[in-house]
């Protein structure tokens, strides 16, 4: 019928069909609207035009705001997270409490809880290091060793 193929037309081939795409944020000319990689169909599991738990966010290309892209964290695009992809729903993949692109950013592995772990060897941890913006792969990059006030209230 008439209806029926008008409900279930989909321009784009997401396989979001169109009704639902014209009343949500996506494009139904566009098969990935955030230009992340992952097709709007992936992003929207359920093809309802709504973000629900456990789903991308097919209108952003960062749905976790983490500075990783969805289609960077989910490499190979298939709206799971697989063995060594992290989590674009999530800015702490491993919750150890530094940020996904942090531990990128200074190749320390973002799916496995690193905050203990000391690898410049300068006896800061990385979660020590994280609040102070320093390297945790450089021995001279590292938080205030001591509190320089504090002698002056001492003296």
């Amino acid at each position: 019928s008439a209806l029926a193929t008008t409900l279930l037309n989909d321009t784009d081939n997401d396989g979001i069909p169109d009704d639902v795409e014209n009343t949500a944020c996506t494009d139904a000319n566009n098969p990935d609207t955030d230009g992340d990689g992952i097709p709007d169909g992936v992003e929207d599991a359920n093809k309802n035009g709504v973000l629900d738990s456990g789903e991308t966010n097919p209108c952003d290309d960062d749905t976790d705001d983490d500075g990783i892209e969805d289609g960077v964290e989910d490499a190979n695009r298939n709206g799971l997270v697989d063995e060594g992809e992290t989590d674009p729903r999530t800015s702490d993949t491993d919750g150890d409490g530094l940020p996904d692109a942090w531990e990128v950013r200074y190749s320390l592995n973002p799916r496995v809880d690193d905050c203990n772990e000391d690898p410049d060897g300068d006896g800061f941890t990385n979660c020590q290091e994280y609040p102070w913006g320093s390297n945790p792969r450089d021995a001279s990059s590292h938080p205030p060793k001591g509190l320089p006030w504090m002698n002056l209230i001492l003296d």
